[in-house]
């Protein structure tokens, strides 16, 4: 008499038997040779529903046209160590699996990531940070730098910018409730990031005034939070007090934004009750290589030491933007012409990056032929004078040690900042990513924002109240390729 584990057990070996006849991949082993895996919560939070609701039928839309297979994955199974955050996106072929680093609702973004990890999987190094606030929370985390410009306005007479920096972040990390400062610290590729930018500003009668910026990891051009109009302020000597008023104001808005459904970068954190669980254990195991594709590899493509500015054609997005903080935002414009190289060393180390940046006065346009002949002419730009503002790299640090495919990289570059004749020193910090355009051609996007101060360079601000009028926002979005070789 056949017992009832006997029965199971034939059963399930001739499934197994009737699937291998078939060609059908065992349990655990897939032959789809590249598919998206869209990890979501089964929660009722706004970022969820909304995800579901309007995004995903347009990345289901976008992978068919790419002849991708979409795996949509809702936590009751578990989750890989790898997501901590939903919803999280994950390119996965035989090459292996890349984590997207972008936000959701961006579909070029999404399609150059898939562009990308077709050639070059995604490395399995975590990104380094020092010294740096990290809200940790379930599985996830978010990181914040802070960046404090110097005093401007009226320093006082004992003002040393190292020890204002020094006091202004403990003051500011006072503020903070779920933040906490690390000063070592290894991210996964679903953490994410939001930048807090504070400008002080001192007037002759004393008073400190804070204005504030937050960026998206994902967007270092347009803060999704400012403070430039009813800003903080306050007696000098009580800055701690301004500083910690800051902090916490930070961390309420990058809450407010990490909630916000619409943005393109809030997201859930993966409760630490999830099981952890393998890509494997799920039914994703890596595809088997392809024979027709066995050469679809990263060995074909050598990253060049030298890299140039792609110029700007036609309507293309402006590479070199300048405006006013509001309520001046009104007045901004662009540079239309501008040149620029990079030089890495032999390892394509940061550390050992050159380079430089020239902006056209000729080429610049703020939307109206009157205007722009009043910022080319002597009182503010002075063309004839001074035909080209630009930028020298000096050096450049990292936590990531090279260029690579891969990672968005995070790099502090120094140098000299040179308009209408003036230099000064500048440092800013820069986003770098290495992507393939459509042709599988390597390229180096370049994101950053700096202020400056116009009265710095003898230059009539706008008509406004201080500081905004005289302060000036650069933002930059290049895109590099390679050099000829000459």
């Amino acid at each position: 008499m056949l017992h009832l584990t006997h029965i199971k057990r034939a059963v399930f070996i001739f499934l197994c038997l009737f699937s291998l006849s078939l060609g059908l991949p065992a349990q655990g082993q897939s032959n789809i040779e590249e598919r998206l895996i869209v990890f979501m919560n089964s929660g009722n939070s706004e970022v969820n529903r909304h995800f579901r609701q309007s995004v995903l039928p347009e990345i289901r839309t976008m992978a068919k046209a790419m002849h991708l297979t979409v795996s949509e994955e809702n936590l009751d199974r578990g989750a890989p160590e790898e997501v901590g955050i939903t919803p999280l996106i994950i390119y996965q072929n035989h090459l292996g699996l890349s984590v997207y680093q972008g936000r959701s609702n961006t579909m070029n973004r999404i399609k150059n990531f898939i562009r990308t990890s077709r050639r070059i999987p995604q490395g399995k190094e975590p990104q380094a940070l020092s010294r740096t606030p990290i809200w940790r929370h379930g599985r996830g985390a978010v990181w914040s730098p802070l960046k404090i410009s110097d005093l401007g306005g009226t320093q006082p007479v004992a003002y040393t910018p190292d020890a204002f920096q020094q006091e202004s972040i403990t003051a500011i990390c006072k503020g903070f409730s779920s933040f906490h400062m690390e000063e070592k610290a290894l991210m996964k590729r679903s953490d994410r990031g939001f930048y807090m930018d504070f400008y002080p500003w001192r007037g002759q009668d004393g008073t400190l005034f804070i204005s504030l910026a937050l960026y998206s990891q994902f967007h270092c051009k347009k803060p999704v939070f400012e403070l430039r109009k009813n800003v903080i302020q306050g007696p000098y000597d009580k800055r701690a007090d301004l500083f910690k008023e800051a902090g916490r104001l930070m961390e309420d808005q990058a809450k407010l934004h990490i909630a916000d459904a619409l943005g393109g970068d809030g997201f859930d954190f993966v409760d630490t009750k999830t099981p952890l669980v393998s890509f494997e254990s799920l039914g994703y195991a890596l595809p088997l290589t392809p024979a027709a594709k066995a050469s679809n590899n990263t060995t074909d493509i050598v990253l060049s030491k030298s890299w140039r500015l792609v110029p700007k054609h036609g309507d293309d997005e402006p590479v070199i933007q300048f405006r006013f903080p509001p309520p001046l935002d009104n007045y901004s414009g662009e540079f239309k012409q501008a040149e620029g190289s990079v030089l890495f060393p032999e390892n394509l180390s940061f550390s050992g990056m050159t380079g430089s940046v020239a902006a056209h006065s000729s080429s610049v346009t703020m939307g109206e032929e009157d205007l722009d002949k009043t910022i080319k002419d002597d009182l503010f730009l002075d063309q004839t004078h001074f035909p080209v503002s630009d930028f020298h790299l000096i050096q450049a640090r990292s936590d990531d040690t090279s260029l690579r495919f891969g990672r968005l990289s995070l790099v502090n570059i120094d140098g000299t900042f040179q308009l209408k004749g003036k230099t000064i020193p500048l440092s800013l910090p820069l986003e770098m990513e290495v992507v393939l355009d459509e042709n599988d051609r390597p390229l180096i996007l370049v994101r950053g924002s700096f202020p400056i101060d116009l009265k710095t360079f003898n230059i009539e601000g706008a008509t406004g109240p201080e500081p905004q009028r005289n302060t000036l926002l650069i933002d930059l979005n290049l895109t590099l390729e390679p050099a000829p070789v000459e």
